[in-house]
This record gives C-alpha cells, structure tokens and sequence, in this order.
C-alpha cells in the first residue's frame, strides 16, 4: 500500500477481508477515482496484475505473467499454475478495456487453481457464476476533507 493511509474505508476493509475468507472472485466495483485500487493494494502486497491500458488476452497474459515473475512471455500453463500455487490472492487492477478477456482468464484461473481468491478493481463486473461484488462508495464529505488534508500535507508540510 502506499504511504497515504486509507481514511473512511474501515467498513470497506472490513466486508473485503470477510469476503475473501473463501476462494472464489470478488470485484471491487464502483466509478473511476473513488478508491478500489487503494483497498485492492491494502489487501494484496503481491501480485497484482496490471491490466490498465491491456486490449487484448494475449496482453492480459503477459501482464499476469509480468505479476507473477515469470516474464511477459514465454511461460507455458503449467508453469503458471505452479506460480498460482504459490499465490494467496491475486489482484488485477483497472481490467476496464479488456474486460470480456479478464472474465475469460479468471474463470481459467479459477478452474485451474481452485483455492485461489481473486480479487479485482474494476468500474465494471466481470458477470462470471459465482462472483462476489462489494460497491465501493463515496467517502462522507468528512472523511473526503481528512483525505484531501491528508494527500495536501504528504506533497507539503506544514
């Protein structure tokens, strides 16, 4: 997480973590700038797939296997079902442009490595059986001004 805490999202962090106490996926959902990807890298340290600006699933692919250490080309299937196993939560950050790609590779994913949490930031749902959404919200006008505050004093001290 970065060195900005998260303010107003203890609710948030709270429903997330008991939704992630079973395998399976979950979205974070909600509007661009409104904190997914802030909660999402609060829960997962590593890896988190960076799927900002991917258009394609080979793109995606590479991008997972980048989040995994194994490159962006070149690993086979089974070299990446071995890497999974190794992974408590995966993460996969902004999926937005290639969104019907993401849902493609996370029920691959699924069915490959069955214990697998997933967790995903995302202004749209992947549709896929199974997937647990938690909406993310606006902060209250309070917590929204601690923020600002916040965010103000790390560029500038006082």
């Amino acid at each position: 997480m970065s060195d900005v805490e998260l303010i107003g999202r203890a609710a948030e962090l709270r429903d997330l973590r008991s939704l992630l106490g079973e395998p399976g996926l979950v979205t974070l959902h909600g509007p661009g700038g409104i904190g997914k990807t802030r909660l999402l890298r609060a829960i997962v340290d590593a890896p988190i797939v960076d799927a900002s600006g991917v258009n394609t699933a080979a793109e995606l692919e590479g991008a997972l296997r980048t989040a995994l250490g194994l490159g962006d080309t070149g690993p086979d299937a089974a070299a990446i079902a071995q890497a999974l196993s190794e992974v408590r939560i995966l993460g996969v950050d902004s999926p937005e442009t290639a969104i019907s790609a993401t849902a493609t590779l996370v029920r691959s994913l699924r069915s490959q490595a069955p214990a697998l949490r997933i967790l995903v930031a995302s202004q749209e749902r992947l549709q896929l059986d199974g997937e647990r959404v938690l909406v993310v919200g606006r902060l209250s006008a309070e917590e929204g001004a601690a923020l600002l505050k916040t965010r103000a004093l790390a560029v500038r001290p006082e």
